[in-house]
C-alpha cells in the first residue's frame, strides 16, 4: 500500500492491488467487494465497508492489476529472507544488506528463499532468478566463505544483500610454542594456530590462573595476527597456568594448559 499523488491531480490516492481489473470508480456509497483484496483507498468522505483509512469522504477507489506497477512507487527491499541451514547474523532487517550465515562443515549445499516487499519484483539468488517466496536452487558449498548475492530489481530501483554463508568448524587447538618467565612477576606466552577449521581466526583469548584455583584471567587480543603476549603482575615464587583460546565466527578452542612460575 502507498499514499501518494500518482495520477498528477493534486490529490492524495492509494494503490489497490491483486485484483483483475485496470481501474475501478466507486462512490462513497458503494460497497467494495472484499474479493478485490484492496489494500487502500483515495482519502475524502465516508470509508468503504471496513474502514481502510478511518474517518473521511471517499472520493475513488482504483484497482491495478496483479504485476501492474504503474500506480505503485519503486520497492527493491525484501521482507524475509528464509534457508534450509544455518540463521541470519546479524537478524534480518530489511534496510540492512551484508549478512554472515554459519553452517556446519557437514552442510555441502544450501537453498535460499527471499520475500519480496512487492511480489512481483525481479530477484536473483546467485546470479538465478527465483520467485518471491519460493526456494532457490541448491547451492554448493566449500569450506570456508561462500558469497550469495541476492538481487532484488523493482522498477527502476536495485538492491543487493550480500550473503557469506560460511561452512565451518571451531579451529583446531592451538598450539602453545613457547612459555617464558622474565624477572619481575611476568609470563611470556606465544603460540601458533593449527588450523582455523574453514573459518579465519578472528581473534585469540590469552588466560592465566594460580596453579590449583579455578577462575581464568582473560585477555582479549583482536588482532588474528598476534601470536604472543606478556602477562604482568603476578606474584613472584607463584606457579601459574596458562594457555590459549582461538576464535571463529563458529565458535572457540582451547590450548592444552603449561605451566611455569613467576620469578
Amino acid at each position: 500500500m502507498w499514499a501518494g499523488d500518482v495520477d498528477g491531480d493534486g490529490r492524495s490516492e492509494i494503490a489497490i492491488v491483486n485484483a483483475t481489473l485496470s481501474t475501478v470508480p466507486i462512490l462513497a456509497s458503494t460497497t467494495i467487494d472484499a474479493r478485490l483484496a484492496i489494500v487502500g483507498v483515495r482519502t475524502g468522505g465516508t470509508p468503504p465497508t471496513a474502514p481502510l483509512l478511518g474517518p473521511g469522504p471517499l472520493e475513488h477507489v482504483r484497482v491495478v492489476a496483479p504485476g501492474d506497477q504503474s500506480m505503485l512507487p519503486p520497492d527493491s527491499t525484501l521482507k524475509r529472507i528464509v534457508m534450509t541451514a544455518g540463521k541470519l547474523i546479524p537478524a534480518f532487517v530489511p534496510e540492512t544488506t551484508a549478512y554472515t550465515v554459519v553452517v556446519p562443515v557437514a552442510t555441502t549445499t544450501i537453498r535460499i528463499r527471499p520475500f519480496a516487499a512487492h511480489p512481483w519484483s525481479r530477484i536473483t539468488v546467485g546470479g538465478s532468478v527465483v520467485a518471491s517466496g519460493t526456494l532457490g536452487p541448491k547451492l554448493t558449498l566449500k569450506l570456508g566463505a561462500n558469497p550469495v548475492p541476492i538481487v532484488v530489481t523493482d522498477g527502476g530501483s536495485t538492491t543487493t544483500y550480500d550473503l557469506a554463508v560460511v561452512r565451518a568448524t571451531k579451529p583446531k587447538v592451538p598450539t602453545i610454542t613457547k612459555v617464558t618467565a622474565p624477572v619481575g612477576g611476568l609470563v611470556r606466552v606465544y603460540w601458533k594456530s593449527a588450523g582455523d577449521g574453514g573459518s579465519p581466526i578472528t581473534g585469540w583469548v590469552v588466560q592465566h590462573r594460580a596453579k590449583g584455583t579455578k577462575p581464568w584471567t582473560s585477555v582479549q587480543i583482536r588482532r588474528p595476527d598476534q601470536a604472543g603476549y606478556t602477562i604482568s603482575g603476578l606474584a613472584t615464587g607463584t606457579t601459574y597456568e596458562v594457555r590459549v583460546v582461538a576464535r571463529n565466527v563458529v565458535g572457540v578452542t582451547a590450548s592444552t594448559v603449561r605451566s611455569i612460575a613467576a620469578r
